[in-house]
């Protein structure tokens, strides 16, 4: 038998054995999941600000952006306000007792809300991993299973799932558009792209290579045809933020100002090398302000402000690379760079939140998948998965004394004093975070059709 149809009979023979295991993992994720949404009690939750918020909005009559305060985009904003738009009861008038007495209501519901989000973004995982390499489909869901569930204290407490919702569609639509030529694949690729950078900005990093690569591989299209996934992309961004600019008469810009002036938080990759360097000598403090906790000092301070131009850099490096050059661009590069510039952006940001690994270790997970080979994937797996962990050991075991939902047993803390243990912990996790997004960098370069001799 020829090598090529020995190779092709052992791929059908993984596919098969891959299939079994697949259907296990499907199950794994069905039951962590029942548990999560039934009898898991996550610690330090952040439903009270937003039940507040929709409370407000929804039930008092005060206008998001405007009279109300609000930290999130449009389309998030609509995800913390579902819940109250849904009842059947409201409140114009807030008091502490009565709002104490509606929590766990909107608790709840919030939980469902994002379980719904999830149970969408890993129907989309598993179709692209089946998709795109089906003798590696139930290695790369096991991974997703044990990573996501390790992350169970931020899972359904904040809104992070909904933006990996957004960017498992967009896998999904950009997975079969390489291989159909209807265009209602990549519209629904660059939709979800916008309606992502419309929930939370992250989104938009993806863009501009995948916008790029999808013209360039074109071909011999129409002009028409190749301006209609820009389209749609600036629609979906820009009809939510129109909408909220027009009800909070222009109050929903004061959003990005306030991001834009907050300063370096303290589990961002930045802070973790200052938090290490203070023993050299390197002064930093720790100042915790209404909603996070940020790494004060001149060299912290640097840092913020120059945070926004190196990730401005990569994206734009990535986005001209594959512009300029003069061979073919495959479809396959505009979803490998996007997946690439989402995770770059998140590790060179001044923000990186433990809530932002929901949707940073499934993209690695997903770029992994398409670039390494099979040993180096379960590689790729085990290290998201000690990420996952580092990232829950320091996040709320030992993120700071008191947080709502663990003992107070006394245990070495990251807050206020930026306990040894911690910090290390911290640091082994952003080290880690960094290195795995420049090997698959790497890996996406070296492998890319456009090196193809």
């Amino acid at each position: 038998m020829p090598s090529s149809e020995v190779n092709q009979a052992q791929h059908d023979d993984l596919a098969r054995a891959s299939r079994r295991w697949l259907w296990l993992a499907a199950l794994m994720f069905v039951a962590t999941r029942a548990y999560l949404v039934g009898w898991f009690h996550p610690a330090g939750s952040d439903a009270d600000v937003y039940c507040q918020t929709a409370l407000l909005t929804v039930d008092g009559g005060q206008v998001a952006y405007a009279d109300v305060a609000v930290e999130y985009p449009p389309l998030a904003y609509a995800a913390i306000a579902l819940p109250r738009w849904l009842a059947h009861e409201r409140f114009p008038r807030l008091s502490q007792p009565l709002f104490q007495e509606l929590l766990p209501g909107y608790l709840r519901a919030f939980q469902r809300e994002m379980f719904a989000a999830d149970l969408v973004a890993f129907a989309c995982f598993v179709a692209v991993v089946w998709r795109r390499r089906p003798e590696l489909a139930a290695v790369a869901t096991w991974g997703y299973v044990l990573t996501i569930t390790l992350l169970a204290h931020v899972l359904y407490q904040r809104l992070d799932v909904g933006l990996w919702m957004f960017v498992a569609v967009w896998a999904w639509g950009a997975t079969r558009a390489e291989t159909c030529e209807k265009l209602g694949w990549t519209l629904l690729a660059t939709a979800a792209l916008g309606l992502g950078a419309a929930y939370k900005v992250f989104p938009a990093f993806m863009a501009p290579a995948f916008l790029v690569a999808t013209w360039r591989a074109s071909g011999h299209a129409s002009a028409g045809r190749k301006l209609n996934p820009v389209g749609v992309f600036a629609l979906a961004v820009v009809l939510p933020l129109a909408v909220a600019a027009w009800s909070s008469e222009g109050g929903v810009w004061k959003l990005f100002s306030a991001h834009g002036a907050r300063g370096l938080q303290i589990e961002s990759t930045y802070a973790s090398a200052l938090m290490l360097l203070r023993g050299a000598g390197v002064a930093s403090e720790v100042v915790g302000l209404a909603r996070w906790t940020e790494l004060q000092s001149t060299a912290a301070n640097l840092l913020a402000a120059a945070s926004p131009w190196i990730t401005g850099a990569l994206i734009m490096a990535v986005t001209g690379w594959l512009a300029i050059l003069k061979r073919s661009i495959d479809r396959r590069d505009g979803y490998r760079w996007g997946l690439w510039s989402l995770a770059a952006a998140a590790v060179t940001c001044k923000v990186l939140s433990p809530q932002f690994m929901v949707w940073v270790l499934p993209t690695l997970l997903l770029l992994g998948l398409d670039v390494l080979e099979r040993r180096e994937f379960f590689v790729l797996v085990v290290l998201l998965v000690v990420a996952a962990a580092l990232t829950t050991a320091v996040f709320p075991y030992h993120f700071m004394p008191g947080l709502a939902g663990l003992s107070d047993q006394p245990r070495a803390t990251l807050i206020p004093n930026l306990d040894t243990s911690p910090v290390a912990l911290l640091a082994a996790r952003n080290a880690l975070l960094v290195a795995i997004t420049s090997w698959l960098g790497w890996r996406s370069y070296k492998t890319s059709p456009i090196n193809a001799a």
